[in-house]
Parts: structure tokens; sequence; C-alpha cells
């Protein structure tokens, strides 16, 4: 416990400011990557909507792999 009028650890401030930078470290790097992942996505879509694709097989694929998970979890084996 501090005495009244006893100064304040400086630690205290240290950690504030470690944080604070580890934040904007994080902000700097989750900011872009959300970005790029938001414009690919906008490109795939795009590029989707004007290709001549075989959905028929697409999900088939799609359903196979979805089985494989349920299954893999029902049965605890895979």
């Amino acid at each position: 416990m501090l005495k009244s009028g006893a100064p304040l650890p400086t630690s205290l401030f240290r950690c504030n400011r470690i944080e604070r930078g580890a934040r904007m470290i994080r902000l700097v790097i989750i900011l872009p990557l959300i970005v790029v992942t938001w414009l690919l996505l906008v490109k795939v879509v795009s590029d989707l909507k004007k290709a001549n694709i075989d959905w028929t097989g697409v999900t088939t694929f799609v359903g196979f792999i979805v089985l494989a998970f349920w299954l893999r979890h029902v049965t605890g084996m895979g």
C-alpha cells in the first residue's frame, strides 16, 4: 500500500505506454490486412460473376468436403 504523498511507481506508466504502442502496431498491421482481404474478395466475386462455371460440380465437391468433416465429427474417426 502506498502512503499518502508518496510518488507513484513509474513502472505503471511505462506499461501503459507499451500497451498503447502495441495497440497501434496491431492496428497498423491488421487494418491493411482487412483492406487487402476485402479487395481480393471483391475481385474474386467479380471474376466469378463473369466466369462460366459448372456450379453443379462445385457444389458436389463442397458437399463431399462438408460430409467428410461432419462424419469425422460424428464418428470421431478420420
